[in-house]
C-alpha cells in the first residue's frame, strides 16, 4: 500500500487558511451583533411594558383612595407650596405605620438621573428629585388606606426605599423616580415646579423612559407654521420626550401622539 503524507491530500495542505478563519470570524461577529442588538430591542420594549404596567397599577391605586373617600379633594396636590395640604412636617413621611413622636421628615436625600441643563437652567437632577419627593407624598397619602398599603408591594422590584432615607418610592425599569402629578398648567407665575411635565387638567403619573432624561412634549396642531414643528423636533425637548411614558397616554409616548 502506497504511504500518504498526513499533511496534505491531493497535494494541498488540510484544513483552513487564514484568509477562512477570518471570513468565518467575520461571520459569526455579525450574527452576534444582530443577536445582541434584537436582545436589547426586546429588553428595552420589556422594560417598557413593565413600566406601563406600573403606571397603570399606581393610577388604580389612586382610583381606589378617590372612591374611597368620595372626592377627588382628598388627593392633595404634588406641588412644593401647595397652600391646601401641610407638607412641613409629619406630612412628608410615607413610611406605613409611621406615627408619634418616631416620625422622621424627608432629608432630601433623593434619587436622581442622568444630568443635564435645560435651557431654564434646571437640571435633569432637580427634576428627578421633584418626581422622587411627588411620588414620596402620593404614596404617605395612600398608605392611609389599608387596602393599598396592603398591595404596594405588589408592584415588585418598582416598590422600596432605594436611596435608603427611610422613605418609599417607586421607580421605574430603569431606576428613575416616577412622578405624580394631580395637574399641569404652564405658564403660571412664580409656580415652574412641574414645567417637566406635560400640561394635563387630570391626574397622571409619568416615567422618564429608557433616556432617564425629561423632555416636555408638545404636538403638530400646537404649530401654525409646519417648518416650526420640523424644527421642534430637533431640539433637545423634544428628543427626551420621545421616549417618556405617562398613564394618560398609555399606549405610546405623548410626544408620538402629533407625529
Amino acid at each position: 500500500m502506497p504511504s500518504m503524507n498526513l499533511t496534505t491530500r491531493r497535494g494541498k495542505p488540510t484544513g483552513f487558511s487564514l484568509v477562512e478563519l477570518l471570513v468565518v470570524v467575520a461571520i459569526i461577529a455579525i450574527i452576534a451583533g444582530l443577536l445582541f442588538a434584537g436582545v436589547s430591542t426586546l429588553r428595552n420594549g420589556a422594560k417598557e411594558s413593565q413600566a406601563r404596567a406600573v403606571l397603570a397599577s399606581l393610577m388604580g391605586y389612586r382610583g381606589q383612595f378617590e372612591t374611597q373617600f368620595k372626592t377627588t379633594a382628598a388627593m392633595p396636590s404634588h406641588l412644593d407650596n401647595d397652600p391646601t395640604y401641610d407638607w412641613s412636617t409629619a406630612k412628608r413621611l410615607n413610611a406605613p405605620g409611621a406615627s408619634g413622636p418616631d416620625i422622621k421628615i424627608d432629608t432630601g436625600k433623593d434619587l436622581a438621573g442622568a444630568e443635564y441643563t435645560y435651557s431654564n437652567g434646571d437640571t435633569n437632577k432637580v427634576y428627578m428629585e421633584r418626581a422622587n419627593i411627588y411620588m414620596k407624598r402620593f404614596i404617605w397619602v395612600v398608605n392611609q388606606m389599608p387596602v393599598i398599603r396592603e398591595g404596594l408591594p405588589s408592584l415588585a422590584n418598582a416598590f422600596g426605599d432605594f436611596d435608603k432615607d427611610g422613605f418609599l418610592e417607586v421607580v421605574d425599569p430603569w431606576g428613575n423616580p416616577i412622578a405624580y402629578a394631580q395637574s399641569v398648567e404652564h405658564g403660571i407665575a412664580g409656580n415652574s415646579d412641574d414645567d417637566f411635565l406635560p400640561e394635563h387638567d387630570n391626574p397622571f403619573f409619568a416615567s422618564a423612559g429608557k433616556d432617564k432624561l425629561w423632555g416636555r412634549p408638545k404636538t403638530s396642531g400646537e404649530f401654525a407654521n409646519p417648518n416650526d414643528w420640523d424644527d421642534y423636533k430637533k431640539t433637545d425637548e423634544y428628543k427626551f420626550s420621545v421616549d417618556n411614558l405617562y398613564s394618560f397616554d398609555i399606549d405610546r409616548s405623548a410626544a408620538q401622539r402629533g407625529d
